[in-house]
Parts: structure tokens; sequence; C-alpha cells
């Protein structure tokens, strides 16, 4: 989830003793491949088979700026202040195939692509915690954060291909089809996903 200040890089820069400006950011490509032996349907041997591919991507950006107010001078201090989000994502599923579609395999309707909405999401939040210094510059420190969170997603798009037997004065035709899906939208005003967020922190001067 993209609120979930679990998956983020967190910095800050103490302007003076009792205040820092905040910024986190999380920057996520990623891709998977996943191959399937299936039976080739040209041949009647069964140890004969083709490859059947699928490819999944996917990209999360998460921008986040706020500012801190510190209280207290020793070991122990207490955080608050307030903080703003923004993020941005998408994915897109390929199925490749090894037995082609035509007469001899007339499949009438398989998924090529599923291309997921771009999603957006914004969110405004008050936060409070504690940080205790185990070393010098080294604290662990804990916060609650609390606020309003916003999701939207757009329509995506699902690409299928089939063999029509009308098609081509009946001799028979592969089709291609794209549609669109639904879009989606959500609102919430309440702690943050994981409820208490920890960090460790190293402080350089």
């Amino acid at each position: 989830n993209w609120a979930n200040t679990m998956w983020v890089i967190q910095g800050k820069k103490l302007i003076d003793v009792n205040t820092a400006y905040r910024g986190t950011v999380r920057i996520g490509f990623g891709a998977t491949k996943v191959t399937d032996l299936v039976d080739d349907v040209t041949n009647t041997d069964p140890s004969v088979t083709v490859e059947d591919v699928t490819k999944t991507s996917a990209f999360n950006l998460v921008l986040g700026g706020g500012i801190e107010k510190r209280k207290g001078s020793t070991r122990v201090v207490g955080v608050y202040g307030a903080q703003a989000l923004i993020a941005l994502g998408s994915g897109k599923t390929t199925y490749e195939y090894g037995n082609a579609i035509n007469a001899d395999n007339p499949v009438t309707s398989r998924t090529t692509e599923e291309k997921a909405g771009s999603t957006f999401g914004f969110g405004v939040g008050v936060f409070g915690g504690v940080e205790w210094f185990c070393a010098p510059k080294i604290s662990l420190s804990g916060e609650y954060m609390w606020g309003f969170m916003l999701n939207s997603t757009g329509s995506g798009e699902t690409t299928t291909e089939g063999w029509d037997p009308t098609a081509n004065n009946g001799n028979g035709a592969l089709e291609t089809t794209t549609t669109e899906t639904g879009k989606s939208s959500s609102f919430g005003l309440d702690t943050s996903i994981s409820g208490l967020s920890i960090g460790l922190n190293f402080y350089f001067q």
C-alpha cells in the first residue's frame, strides 16, 4: 500500500534543536517472468512441449514532505508534526503462448495483455511519537500517523485474441479485441495502514 511507511525511505534535516524538515521517497520498478511447459497441440507425442510465458511489470513512486517538531533534550525526545504524500503507480501483464491460434487450434478466447489503470494517491496527516537515542547519533523511533488518504485508479485495458470461424468468408481468422476495465477510488480518514511505524535513525553532521 502506497501509504505504508514501512516501504519508504525517509530523511530529515534539523534546522534547529526543535525543528526538522522531513522528506520521503519510494521509487520502485519490478518485473517477473514465469514460463510454463504445455503440450504441443501440433504433435501427438506427449513428451513434446512448448512454452507459455507470463510477464508482469510494475512501477511505484511515492514522494512526501513535512515538518517535525521536537520536545526534550535528553535521550528521550517527543516528536510531532504534519506530512503530505503523493503517489503514482502502474502495472501490466502480458501472456505469450507457445501454441498459435489457427484452424487446427481454434481457441475461442484467451488473454494476451492486462494493463492496469494508472493509480494516483494523495494523503495529508499529523503524526506523533517518541525517539530514543541509544547512542549519540543513533536512535530508535516509534510514531503514529492519523490523516486523510485518497486513491484513484483510472480505466485499464484487457486485450484478448480468439479464432472466429465465420470470418474471412467462412475460412476463419484470428481476431483481437481490446476492452476497457472499470475505474475505482477509495477514501479514508484513519491511522496509517500499519498503525505504528518503527524507525532506525542515523544522524550525520
